[in-house]
C-alpha cells in the first residue's frame, strides 16, 4: 500500500488514483458549468510524445480520464520531443510563446534563482519556442 499523497499546504490528501481523478473532475466541472470545455494537457501517448517526464505523462492520463467521463474534447500537446520536430510557428506566434515562457521562468526564478528552465537549457528552449505540436481529440458522441 502507498501512503497518501498530501498537497503542498497539507489541506488535502489523495489516497488513490480514483480520489485524485475525482478531485480534478470536480474542479473541471465547476470551471465548465456553462460550456463544453476543451481540456489542454501534455499528450499521454508515448508513441506521439516520447521522452517526456513521467509526471507530465501522468498529468495527461489524469486529464484523459476526466475527459472520457464527460465526453469532452481535449488538446494534447507534445512536450520535450518538440526540439526534434520542424519549426512550425510564425515569428509572431514564436514571440507570443516566448513572452509566455519568460513570464513562467521569471516566476520560477523568484522562487529560486536555480530554477530557471531557460538558463538550464537555453538552446533547447529557444528551439521549442518555434514549435507547437498538438492533436485534438474530439468529444465522444453519446
Amino acid at each position: 500500500m502507498v501512503a497518501p499523497l498530501n498537497t503542498v499546504d497539507r489541506s488535502a490528501a489523495y489516497d488513490s488514483w480514483r480520489d485524485l481523478v475525482s478531485t480534478v473532475d470536480v474542479l473541471t466541472m465547476a470551471a465548465s458549468a456553462t460550456s463544453k470545455p476543451i481540456l489542454n494537457t501534455t499528450d499521454p501517448s508515448i508513441a506521439i510524445n516520447p521522452h517526456d517526464h513521467f509526471d507530465h505523462r501522468i498529468a495527461g492520463l489524469l486529464v484523459e480520464e476526466v475527459r472520457k467521463r464527460h465526453r469532452w474534447s481535449a488538446r494534447y500537446y507534445v512536450g520535450y520531443a518538440l526540439a526534434s520536430r520542424a519549426a512550425n510557428r510564425s515569428a509572431e506566434q514564436t514571440q507570443k510563446k516566448t513572452t509566455t515562457f519568460r513570464a513562467y521562468d521569471e516566476v520560477m526564478i523568484r522562487a529560486s534563482a536555480a530554477w530557471s528552465a531557460y538558463a538550464e537549457h537555453p538552446k533547447f528552449y529557444s528551439e521549442c519556442m518555434q514549435r507547437t505540436y498538438a492533436r485534438i481529440v474530439p468529444r465522444a458522441r453519446r
